[in-house]
């Protein structure tokens, strides 16, 4: 439609319309999910240890989460607008909160336990580049 009004349009009309049409969207908060490489990457010898995204806010967007998998762990990031979501620790502390419940009631706090203290273990020297 609107590449039809383009014709009898004058181009100012035309991008304050389509400015208008963004700023009601019907949604305030984006998730995503990336599955990333389970194992581990390296850039000249230092080894990535984890990801958090960031996804833009634009318009009346208030929040975006970002959910990233890299080698066994699930890294969460979290980006807000302040006028919007002025409490985003407390949601922040929420979801980790939830997380926890629920991987107990998955019975795999143990596992996510050993994993994170596997984690703080000083590694071995990073593996030499390959080619």
């Amino acid at each position: 439609m609107l590449s039809r009004v383009a014709e009898w349009t004058p181009s100012t009309l035309l991008s304050l319309a389509s400015s208008m049409m963004t700023r009601a969207l019907p949604f305030n908060l984006v998730v995503t999910n990336v599955p990333g490489p389970q194992v581990p990457l390296y850039l000249l010898g230092a080894k990535m240890l984890d990801n958090y995204g960031q996804v833009p806010l634009t318009d009346y967007l208030g929040l975006g989460i970002v959910l990233f998998s890299y080698a066994g762990k699930l890294c969460w990031g979290f980006n807000a607008d302040w006028d919007l979501v002025p409490d985003l620790q407390d949601f922040v502390t929420a979801v980790e909160d939830a997380f926890r419940e629920l991987q107990q009631v998955a019975g795999r706090a143990d596992l996510a336990r050993r994993r994170r203290v596997r984690a703080e273990e000083p590694h071995a020297a990073p593996r030499p580049p390959l080619g």
